[in-house]
């Protein structure tokens, strides 16, 4: 798909989809040190789900301007059979949709929770993006969570959007999920998205990969102990 930017701004015809060929500010610093230690201290006294949720609940409530890009707007909306966040950029905005599916380890989590990346995302891109409020589980089991990413994607496509203008994002779980969902769809016969952005994405369960030990330490969120804790939810 190719596009141009509207005519009132004067800069030169984007190449196809997603800003390539365009300067993307990084969303993160070079060194996360800090925040990794920010994170562990955090997580010190969560032990369980409830009190991970509830964690989580804290630091939506406490999210800062600082914290959500500037410059975007927000709504809900329903996608599939689901609630969604639609985060918009102010500005004119570029072709294409990311979908984008929030982390928490398949147990916990809301598109809230996750605004802070969304927002950066459709901020810097300047494309909208439906952050999905998927099934959670233990109390809607696998493959819900995927199913309703599918689902919505379905909702995309019959709506007019094009596979060629959506890509899915997420974060941690939620990057499992966009590409479970990606599995899916090909194994339904739907199209493949145009990109897949997947941080830090859960995508082994089983525990059986070798870089849960060759990257132990490095993530302060996929540890061992933390995967044991959410795979026998989903």
């Amino acid at each position: 798909m190719c596009c141009r930017r509207l005519a009132t701004q004067p800069t030169p015809p984007i190449e196809p989809f997603f800003g390539r060929g365009r300067q993307v500010a990084p969303i993160g610093g070079t060194d996360q040190t800090p925040l990794d230690c920010s994170i562990r201290r955090s997580l010190e006294n969560v032990d369980n789900r409830a009190d991970i949720r509830e964690f989580l609940a804290t630091r939506r409530a406490k999210l800062t301007p600082e914290q959500v890009a500037g410059g975007i707007r927000t709504s809900t909306t329903t996608l599939g059979d689901r609630s969604a966040l639609l985060v918009e950029p102010d500005e004119p905005a570029e072709p294409g949709t990311i979908l984008y599916f929030h982390g928490g380890g398949n147990v916990m989590g809301t598109p809230e929770t996750a605004m802070s990346l969304t927002s950066a995302l459709v901020a810097r891109t300047r494309i909208r993006a439906f952050s999905l409020d998927y099934r959670l589980a233990p109390e809607h089991p696998f493959p819900a969570g995927v199913e309703d990413a599918l689902a919505a994607y379905r909702a995309l496509l019959d709506g007019g959007s094009v596979p060629e203008g959506i890509a899915f994002a997420g974060d941690s779980a939620g990057g499992g999920i966009a590409i479970s969902t990606c599995l899916l769809a090909r194994d339904t016969g739907l199209p493949m998205p145009a990109a897949v952005v997947a941080m830090s994405p859960g995508l082994d369960y089983t525990r059986s990969g070798a870089s849960i030990e060759t990257k132990a330490g490095m993530d302060p969120f996929f540890t061992r102990e933390g995967l044991l804790a959410t795979a026998g939810c989903i």
